[in-house]
């Protein structure tokens, strides 16, 4: 593997078997329901940052555009898209739109709850940096390059706390939030929900710990049944890239977020049923199986030696008692 496809992590496996998809007794939701998405995609993180920056990213406007372009093909409408990339390659249209800062993305989801239908869905996309502090984990937005910088002001960063806030506002309990950033599993878990695979997979590596796979297998059961004994609300589904102490990659080969890319072929090939429609366990089920086959399969002698850790990562997923519809063939 030459240096030019090393992989990229953006910061900074156990495959979901198929069949465990039936073991949801989950009621879909109507897919003609009002759907409405916020996309976010973050690659140049100041306008003065030198081309090549180590702090830029490649792809993550890319991925936040095409998305977009999905969502909109399968019927959902773009309340807001912001993708920054670089200054002469970005999408023309990127001149005519507010950055993604966190004062943008707050107010964007709080003029979202005040004009949300009764019953609609909502699905928000995040891709960029991610940053840990030792603490807590970030969604770093346009403009906020401290913690790249190792500076200690997060304020201008979005914290699990933040997210929270802004899905608890909005009037509906339908909500899918996906995150490709390196640490996004600190955005996976909260309240009673329960993550399906363990935060530090791309630790294990030398056999002593239990597979993966069954772990994954244990949690998604756990998961289920916590979702099933769940009161109130249920939590917003939520799929990161990566663990909350895990890395997520850029796939120079495919000019996308290794994650991204995956995700993006979820309408196509991710209906494991062959109901016509994918639902949100389904998409991370074939994005887990995909990158455990492809990306993790290939870079698995890309070993750090001295630490005995894989550059292998695991898409994460929690939520609440119900899956919901993302993609269909009836739109």
């Amino acid at each position: 593997m030459s240096d030019t496809n090393r992989p990229s992590p953006k910061a900074a496996y156990a495959a979901l078997p198929l069949f465990l998809l039936a073991l949801a007794s989950c009621e879909l939701p109507a897919i003609d329901v009002p759907r409405y998405a916020l996309v976010y995609g973050i690659s140049i993180y100041d306008d003065a940052a030198a081309e090549g920056s180590s702090y830029n990213l490649r792809y993550a406007d890319d991925d936040a555009r095409a998305i977009g372009s999905l969502l909109e093909t399968e019927g959902w409408s773009i309340y807001a898209l912001a993708a920054r990339g670089r200054p002469n390659g970005g999408a023309a249209e990127d001149a005519e739109r507010p950055d993604a800062t966190k004062a943008r993305i707050a107010r964007d989801f709080a003029d979202l709850a005040e004009t949300l239908p009764e019953g609609a869905m909502v699905f928000a996309y995040f891709s960029g940096h991610g940053f840990f502090d030792g603490e807590t984990e970030y969604i770093v937005p346009f403009g906020e390059i401290s913690p790249i910088l190792d500076e200690d002001d997060y304020s201008g960063c979005i914290s699990p706390a933040d997210l929270r806030s802004w899905l608890a506002a909005l009037p509906t309990d339908r909500i899918v939030v996906v995150i490709d950033t390196c640490y996004s599993g600190g955005f996976v878990s909260a309240g009673s929900a329960k993550d399906i695979a363990p935060q530090n997979y791309g630790e294990w590596d030398d056999g002593t710990t239990p597979d993966p796979l069954t772990t994954a297998i244990s949690n998604f059961g756990e998961l289920l049944a916590a979702n099933a004994r769940a009161s109130g609300t249920p939590q917003p589904i939520v799929i990161s890239a990566a663990g909350s102490r895990e890395l997520s990659y850029d796939d120079r080969d495919k000019a996308q977020g290794a994650f991204s890319y995956y995700f993006l072929q979820a309408p196509e090939k991710a209906d494991s049923d062959g109901n016509g429609l994918v639902t949100a366990t389904e998409a991370y089920a074939f994005c887990a199986d995909s990158l455990k086959a492809n990306w993790n399969e290939e870079y698995k002698h890309s070993i750090d030696w001295s630490t005995g850790i894989f550059q292998d990562f695991l898409p994460h997923i929690s939520g609440g008692a119900r899956d919901l519809v993302l993609f269909s063939d009836f739109d």
